[in-house]
């Protein structure tokens, strides 16, 4: 490591003491920041989990007449299996529809009835990537227009919904991350506009004697990046703390997401690198 690079390590860590309410502050604002930031990560990564999952269990039930025998169901089988994009067909008979009404509702209604009344079905799933409004929407007119097809469901509502909100999630996501962004670019190159004009004289006196703008540069850099890392590692610490805690009371619902309580320390090395290096242009230009 060499001397100027010590040098520099050692001005950017008295520049922070020198600073010191202008550091806490901006640390701070970094910390709760990046903390919302780490927080809205987080959730959405349990909702796209969650949507997705939910997607997956999104399928089209193909209700067929009863009066098809063996040899008609299975063709439609095939038929169906053929299409673009199918990853799976299941055939559920008359037998396996009324097990499943019975173990989920009873036999009560089956035995006031006196006789099976559910019909046989296909239950089909689409491949993940033509699992979309439009492709569900056009299997099923497809399905419905198959002798033989009595009914054709598919949840395309709900479906449409968890779209929007996967959207809507999305976009909040992207509009706190370009805030976040912002303020502590702001908060870290003013901070270190302050220092510098506190230090200009001394700052004059090293460009007379020819010190080049990144020797000059390299400490105000350094100092940055240390309020990011500082502010970042707190807000890390404080997502993983509320992971782990949420984990131990909603395990059987929670996806390990640790991984990403680390992401704000790294964000907050990058901002603090930006807002120090905008903080510098200015003033080493004049």
């Amino acid at each position: 490591m060499s001397l100027n690079f010590v040098y520099s390590i050692k001005e950017g860590v008295i520049g922070l003491r020198r600073t010191r309410l202008a550091s806490a502050i901006t640390i701070s604002t970094i910390a709760v920041s990046l903390t919302l930031f780490g927080l809205l990560l987080v959730v959405s990564f349990h909702v796209r989990q969650f949507v997705e999952q939910f997607q997956d269990r999104i399928y089209v039930e193909v209700f067929i007449d009863t009066s098809l025998d063996e040899t008609e169901v299975a063709s439609l089988k095939k038929q169906f299996e053929d299409y673009s994009g199918i990853e799976s067909v299941y055939f559920v008979s008359k037998e396996d529809a009324l097990a499943r009404f019975e173990e989920e509702f009873g036999k009560e209604m089956i035995e006031a009835i006196g006789e099976n009344p559910l019909p046989s079905s296909f239950q089909i799933q689409l491949q993940k990537s033509h699992r979309t409004g439009s492709d569900l929407e056009t299997f099923a007119q497809y399905a419905q227009s198959q002798h033989g097809v009595d009914e054709v469901i598919y949840h395309k509502r709900l479906f449409q919904l968890l779209k929007q909100y996967k959207l809507v999630i999305l976009s909040g996501g992207l509009i706190l991350i370009a805030m976040v962004f912002f303020s502590t670019i702001f908060l870290i190159a003013n901070t270190l506009r302050l220092t510098i004009f506190s230090q200009k004289e001394i700052i004059h006196n090293m460009i007379l004697v020819g010190a080049t703008n990144s020797f000059i540069r390299r400490p105000y850099v350094i100092q940055g990046v240390l309020q990011g890392v500082i502010g970042g590692g707190i807000a890390s610490l404080i997502v993983l703390a509320l992971i782990k805690g949420a984990a131990l009371r909603f395990s059987a619902v929670l996806h390990d997401a640790s991984a990403l309580a680390w992401i704000p320390c790294g964000i907050g090395v990058v901002f603090g690198y930006i807002g120090s290096r905008r903080g510098l242009t200015k003033f080493l230009k004049t």
